[in-house]
């Protein structure tokens, strides 16, 4: 009789090539799954400090079109503080209806700062 092949008969490492390959499609799976996450938290992030930069910019575009006509230098800085952070106004006025004005707008939660330049007229409304 002849001996049997012992690749044929002996099945004791039949399966470990296809527990590996599940295995490294579940950890390619899981590590994708994680980094997706980590990149929607961070632009999730950026998102509410772009609303909270437009935000300072209106409420700052406000307060000082409400004291625009105090105004007595023709060139200075305001500084407004709000709860989410702080706007600096560099203004100039260039006639009797026109200021020109520079907004430095900063969060309380990041380094940077972010610049916005307005051109105002004195009769318009808020």
């Amino acid at each position: 009789m002849r001996k049997q092949s012992a690749f044929i008969t002996n099945q004791y490492g039949f399966f470990l090539p296809y527990v590996m390959f599940i295995t490294t499609l579940v950890f390619i799976l899981v590590t994708s799954s994680v980094t997706i996450y980590k990149n929607d938290v961070q632009i999730t992030y950026k998102l509410t400090e772009q609303i909270k930069t437009q935000t300072l910019m209106q409420m700052g575009y406000t307060k000082f079109k409400e004291n625009v006509d105090g105004l007595e230098n023709k060139t200075d800085t305001i500084e407004y503080m709000f709860p989410d952070g702080t706007v600096e106004i560099t203004y100039t006025i260039k006639g009797k209806q026109e200021i020109q004005a520079q907004f430095f707008i900063k969060t309380n939660n990041t380094e940077n700062q972010n610049q916005y330049n307005v051109t105002l007229f004195k009769d318009d409304k808020v």
